[in-house]
């Protein structure tokens, strides 16, 4: 990879007079890899496919990032039906209520 971007890196400075910008965690998104594509064909090497090839080798790390990444997100839950819900109460109806547990923390209610 280092030996890949030190080449790209002397064709830039040869053609555009400047260090090609290659940061290869935007290959995850398509307008990211549009860029590299079009920075590729600027330096005259898009016929080598090399977006390809890197998001290739770059998809394992990009499902593990997308996978086990934190994102804030809100959760509704609708209970539908329920059966032998039984009544704390003598004489009347059963409180149903939910308790959601999602890691570390409980949620209790009605």
């Amino acid at each position: 990879m280092h030996n890949l971007k030190t080449k790209l890196n002397s064709i830039s400075l040869k053609k555009l007079g400047r260090p090609a910008e290659l940061n290869l965690d935007k290959l995850d998104s398509a307008e990211g890899r549009m860029k590299f594509r079009m920075q590729m064909e600027s330096l005259g090497v898009a016929h080598l496919n090399i977006t390809k090839h890197l998001a290739n080798m770059q998809t394992a790390d990009t499902l593990k990032r997308l996978l086990l990444g934190q994102n804030k997100c809100i959760v509704r839950l609708y209970v539908l039906s329920a059966y032998d819900l039984s009544s704390r109460d003598n004489g009347s109806d059963s409180d149903p209520y939910l308790n959601i547990i999602m890691g570390n923390k409980v949620i209790n209610d009605r």
